[in-house]
């Protein structure tokens, strides 16, 4: 009998018991969906994580602040010599990054880069004409990314005033549609440290697009960012300008390891760094962590279709005892005989991984469409469903693993049937 022969007879003989094999092809089915739409919605969640994290920084970018080196639930000592944070709405002397810090983590091994991040505070912005309104201003940080609904990123290299914004501000500043913002100039009002207030115009390049990680302030370029620093140093005050937080670029070619290290390197020298994956970290564990407990309730599903798929076949073995003792006695050997028996569980795992799985992605779709168009519109780009090809065709390769081995024990038991045995079988 030749291998063909085999599945085509495997795919007729799960037809002869038509109600038996539905029941257990529905068992599968269920574990298929659940599993297959489970990993599309990690899939789709972890894949939005992905393409917006390079909104937050480069994956090669720390962000420095001062360690305090307390236990949990305390407060730190007061150091009169500790670095002074002096900027606006930073007033006090407290955990303020030194420059010797900075110079001694310059000196780090893997450390490309590190510059302060300018700490600023503005208190308005307005469309010239209109009304004004409370605002912030946000620091670009090296190889910042952001996803862009209209228009594109300040740029860091011009000396022209670049800003780009989030949508709230499109209306707020009483602007048509997002293009209109585009081009304009918005106004930004703010005070040095001796009280005297000063305004700057910057030119608007784009609307950032919503992100799980909002921008809810307005970003400038270097340029913007810097005049806004410089001036707000000024004013009366005799301090350095402050120090609150640090941008650090490492290499990219530091492994894992390396990484760490280089944390534990600047603990050493009283600074705490954080890499996006860091801040990121928690909330793509609770994420990793639900569809993990949901992926397990699906294989416990499936689980429990290898039973049925297992009874399945041995009420067929026995019905068809008297055919396997005659193909036996015919010379056809009990590795055929179990490789029949075994493609029949093949063949009931695959009609269910089919269906269930393509009920999976059709639901997954639907759910995405009813979803974007809902309670997920203010996160433009989100698919909560992803059907990657790989996944799919991983989670086809596991249920029918799974059938497989449920059918192995019918199997067996069908190839050591002896043949006159098996013919004399009512």
């Amino acid at each position: 009998m030749r291998t063909t022969d085999l599945i085509r007879s495997a795919a007729g003989n799960v037809l002869r018991s038509k109600l038996r094999t539905a029941l257990a092809g529905i068992a599968v089915l269920i574990g298929s969906f659940t599993l297959v739409l489970t990993v599309g919605v990690g899939s789709g969640v972890n894949a939005y994580i992905a393409d917006t994290v390079n909104s937050i920084g480069a994956p090669t970018t720390m962000e420095l602040s001062r360690s305090d080196d307390t236990e949990d639930g305390d407060l730190p000592v007061y150091d009169p010599n500790a670095g002074t944070v002096t900027g606006p709405g930073l007033s006090g002397t407290g955990l303020g990054i030194t420059e010797q810090q900075l110079e001694e983590a310059r000196a780090l091994p893997g450390v490309v880069s590190v510059e302060p991040i300018d700490t600023i505070l503005v208190d308005y912005v307005q469309r010239p004409g209109h009304a004004q309104y409370a605002s912030g201003l946000n620091a670009p940080q090296h190889d910042n990314v952001f996803q862009m609904s209209t228009g594109t990123e300040p740029d860091d290299e011009s000396s022209d005033y670049e800003v780009a914004v989030p949508p709230t501000y499109v209306t707020a500043l009483d602007y048509a549609d997002e293009a209109a913002i585009i081009g304009d100039e918005i106004v930004f009002g703010f005070r040095d440290q001796g009280g005297s207030t000063h305004t700057v115009t910057a030119t608007v390049t784009g609307v950032i697009l919503p992100s799980v990680v909002p921008v809810t302030t307005p970003v400038g370029n270097a340029a913007l960012i810097n005049d806004v620093a410089d001036t707000q140093a000024a004013g009366g005050a005799s301090t350095a300008a402050p120090i609150a937080s640090a941008s650090l670029v490492f290499d990219v070619d530091l492994t894992e390891a390396e990484v760490v290290q280089l944390k534990d390197d600047l603990a050493a020298i009283g600074l705490e760094g954080a890499t996006v994956s860091d801040r990121i970290g928690t909330f793509k564990a609770v994420i990793d962590g639900i569809v993990l407990i949901l992926a397990a309730f699906a294989c416990i599903a499936l689980l429990a279709a290898s039973f049925g798929v297992a009874n399945t076949l041995l009420m067929s073995v026995q019905e068809r005892t008297r055919e396997i003792g005659l193909l036996k006695a015919l010379g056809t050997s009990s590795l055929r005989i179990f490789s029949q028996f075994a493609l029949e569980a093949i063949v009931i795992g695959l009609l269910g991984a089919l269906i269930g799985g393509g009920l999976a992605v059709i639901a997954g779709m639907v759910a995405n469409s009813i979803l974007q168009d809902g309670v997920l519109s203010t996160l433009p780009g989100l698919s909560v469903y992803a059907a990657d090809p790989l996944t799919l065709l991983l989670v086809l390769a596991a249920i029918l693993a799974i059938t497989f081995i449920a059918g192995t024990a019918p199997a067996i038991r069908a190839a050591r049937k002896e043949p006159i045995e098996a013919l004399r079988y009512e």
